[in-house]
């Protein structure tokens, strides 16, 4: 099995970079990486665990980026770009240091959320959000795990569908980079860039999303997510198609976040005949290998 899309306690998983990692030995994955969101903190614990446990792992990362929703013409959705780092090292690290710029906006809204449902009657506060994250990233779903343990509500798709999700009482918007910058932030540290489950992109027009595609490709995009825990067989063949059409990676990701997605478990099965995990890993390693070369000392 394979994963190259999962969150640990760094952004809004529950598990360790460490108890990821034994997650993936306990269930016989063989190729790994880590993604939190706008984060990198926790690869370094997550890739000496990897070299410990003797299993395959790729240092990488989630942004978030502004999207326009092609229905209605507002930004008001956000496209996810996984970014992969076959050959971690200081100076990926230095290139990503922009990255704190766009935590630092997610740290803006929290305290906004937290006033919204104290005005709601909730008695909740950042304090004790930031305490259950471990005082790792505070994320939206830290939040609702806030309510859920005070008995706010029943399970974390009620805090979401009732408080938290985008219109809801207690929704508060941020800013995020764009996907051009996304990329090209990947790109410049020597990684690579891949579109993260693109059906929740919301687009059912096959000419609309080609022509979102093909302008993520001229920004420099180098892969697609075709497998994810709930892909159905006409979505992975149809990405799997555009992946050979734009000459792009063809990555396998469950999006797993511990007990923040109970319904997830770490791992996907390849199927070998869609495409095969080596070459999956070999394309990501070759592109990388090609964008280290170009990276500033």
């Amino acid at each position: 099995m394979i994963d190259l899309h999962t969150h640990s306690s760094f952004s809004d998983g529950t598990f360790t970079p460490t108890q990821l990692v034994e997650e993936a030995v306990k269930r016989s994955v063989d190729v790994i990486s880590l993604t939190d969101h706008d984060s990198i903190d926790g690869n370094h614990e997550f890739l000496l665990s990897a070299e410990n446990h003797n299993i395959k792992a790729i240092a990488g990362l989630e942004i978030s980026a502004e999207y326009t929703v092609p229905s209605n013409g507002n930004v008001n959705g956000a496209m996810h770009i996984l970014g992969y780092f076959p050959f971690w090292d200081e100076r990926t690290e230095k290139a990503l240091s922009n990255l704190e710029e766009i935590r630092d906006n997610r740290n803006i809204r929290n305290p906004k959320i937290i006033d919204l449902l104290q005005e709601k009657g909730f008695d909740i506060t950042l304090e004790e959000v930031a305490e259950f994250a471990d005082n790792n990233v505070v994320g939206r779903p830290h939040i609702a795990a806030v309510m859920m343990k005070k008995n706010y509500v029943r399970n974390m798709k009620q805090a979401f569908d009732d408080y938290l999700a985008k219109g809801r009482l207690a929704y508060v918007s941020r800013t995020l980079p764009t996907p051009e910058n996304a990329i090209k932030m990947i790109l410049e540290a020597g990684g690579v860039p891949v579109l993260a489950h693109p059906v929740s992109l919301r687009i059912n027009s096959e000419d609309v999303f080609r022509n979102v595609l093909e302008e993520l490709v001229n920004y420099g995009l180098q892969g697609i997510e075709v497998i994810t825990a709930s892909s159905r067989w006409d979505e992975t063949q149809s990405y799997l198609g555009y992946a050979y059409l734009y000459d792009l990676v063809a990555t396998v990701g469950s999006d797993f976040h511990g007990n923040n997605k109970p319904s997830i478990s770490l791992g996907i099965k390849y199927d070998r005949k869609e495409k095969a995990e080596e070459d999956c890993i070999e394309q990501i390693i070759h592109r990388a290998r090609y964008r280290s070369c170009l990276k500033i000392n």
